[in-house]
């Protein structure tokens, strides 16, 4: 009966996707009520610093506009901004390039 109300199967959806890294399908949904607004907010910015963990390990370089599409950044400047407030050991190089440090 509570699985049928969107308030509920709305975030037991969520944490499944989440489990399993289904991420498009997390940033896709479509909030049931504009009070989950913050909270996708927030969830947003946890899928994209789990995908950047994911990606500084599984590669040694990457073009910019490639990590902004991988991040769900709408453009590369939005990933920028990302990289100089929480990846300060990524490294920008000949403008387009993130070169990774070994961890």
């Amino acid at each position: 009966k509570e699985a049928a109300d969107p308030l509920i199967s709305f975030p037991i959806g969520l944490e499944r996707k989440l489990m399993v890294g289904i991420y498009d399908e997390v940033l896709a949904g479509k909030i049931p009520n504009p009070s989950y607004q913050l909270f996708m907010e927030h969830l947003l910015q946890t899928v994209r610093d789990s995908i950047a963990d994911c990606i500084e390990v599984s590669y040694k370089t990457l073009k910019l506009k490639d990590a902004a599409e991988m991040m769900k950044f709408s453009n590369v400047a939005e990933l920028q901004d990302y990289i100089q407030n929480f990846r300060d050991d990524w490294i920008v190089e000949a403008g387009d390039l993130l070169t990774f440090q070994p961890p």
